[in-house]
């Protein structure tokens, strides 16, 4: 279903990306892990074809995803069966209500029972009751709803999720979690929250400070690897106090591993 091929990418002369490949296949449930400026959001980006690698290709169902620049067909099928929630969900948000919101895909693709979608999706997202408020008064976790609800209305087979819990509470991240693993869709998530990884898929790519693919396995064994794990920023030494006694020492620590 997908497949990364050596894929590079810089802004401006920064370096992004630095010869990543991988293949997924269609219902996989995948993290993507890395620090705060590894390359994940460009990754996603270029996955999504929002970004033309500049080296390397993204296959999607065996096309490669730079011919929807020229083949406007192709740009349609590929915009229909891939959705990407941004880090800041306002950015994806323009129409007046979250009716609105959620049928704009179905309208604009000419989907059929599109009222039946906005029902259906709306209520998995349990955000009935916001369907004619406006997008824009929402709080944040209402908002990161609101954009799943119109990402799934068009029922893509692949879902790209930019830092989806970053502005959610325990209570909402935990109805996220369990939300994704039932979905038959092919979903990556992008994290940087070491205690959400094994729960966000049993697969984990891990992407180092140097923008390349330091790990493509199973989340579990990559959890108890701290080697590989300090080397990409995710684990840190300082020192420890005990509350209770003078006692000072110092170890590896995380602050997100359960």
């Amino acid at each position: 279903m997908i497949r990364i091929e050596n894929l590079s990418h810089d802004h401006d002369g920064v370096p992004a990306l630095k010869d990543i490949s991988f293949a997924l296949d269609p219902g996989q449930k995948v993290t993507l892990l890395g620090a705060n400026g590894s390359g994940k959001s460009t990754l996603l980006k270029a996955i999504n074809g929002l970004i033309e690698p500049r080296v390397g290709r993204v296959l999607l169902w065996g096309r490669d995803v730079a011919e929807a620049e020229k083949d406007k067909e192709f740009r349609r099928e590929l915009r229909s069966r891939t959705g990407l929630l941004f880090q800041n969900p306002e950015a994806m948000l323009f129409n007046p209500t979250v009716r609105e919101e959620i049928a704009f895909g179905p309208l604009h693709f000419g989907l059929d029972n599109v009222d039946d979608r906005v029902a259906h999706w709306s209520g998995e997202l349990q955000i009935t009751d916001l369907l004619d408020r406006s997008p824009h008064a929402l709080s944040n976790g209402e908002k990161q709803r609101v954009c799943l609800a119109l990402l799934l209305a068009v029922e893509p087979d692949l879902l790209l999720l930019d830092e989806p819990t970053a502005s959610l509470d325990p209570r909402s991240t935990g109805w996220l979690v369990d939300f994704l693993q039932n979905l038959p869709t092919t979903v990556i998530t992008s994290t940087h929250n070491l205690s959400l990884a094994t729960e966000l898929g049993e697969r984990c790519l891990l992407l180092g400070e140097d923008h390349t693919l330091l790990y493509d396995g199973d989340v579990l064994a990559l959890r108890d690897d701290l080697d590989l794990l300090r080397q990409a920023n995710l684990v840190h030494i300082h020192d420890h106090q005990h509350r209770k006694g003078d006692v000072t020492h110092r170890h590896y620590h995380s602050h997100d591993w359960d």
